[in-house]
């Protein structure tokens, strides 16, 4: 718990949005791995994340708190900001939340909800 704390810390992240993600993503699991090729405890896509070691518990969250941070700087809200972690940011900004795969919304909804940050 304390690298999720740490990351949320150094990234300027709502408290537990990182353990949040995590439960969503894997359920804690660092050896996950989705039918759509994402890897490890935050579910990094290797083909678009090169440069971390997702199977990393350590590296994988905080190069997500990283990546959660720009995603936040780049869409100014929350909501918008886990969808395009999930989702991807270019077709977030392409098709807009309204029009995300439900499990996105469910995704949002679930971790946004719970941290009080719809």
């Amino acid at each position: 718990m304390a690298a999720f704390r740490e990351a949320e810390r150094r990234y300027g992240l709502p408290p537990n949005i990182l353990v949040r993600m995590a439960q969503q993503e894997s359920n804690f699991d660092p050896n996950a791995v989705s039918p759509a090729g994402a890897v490890g405890l935050m579910q990094i896509v290797p083909k678009w994340h090169p440069t971390v070691d997702p199977r990393d518990p350590f590296a994988s969250i905080d190069y997500a708190g990283r990546y959660l941070r720009q995603l936040y700087d780049r869409f100014g809200n929350w909501p918008e900001a886990l969808a395009a972690y999930n989702w991807g940011p270019t077709v977030l900004e392409r098709k807009g939340l309204d029009q995300a795969p439900r499990e996105t919304r469910r995704y949002v909804a679930a971790i946004a909800g719970d941290l009080g940050l719809a």
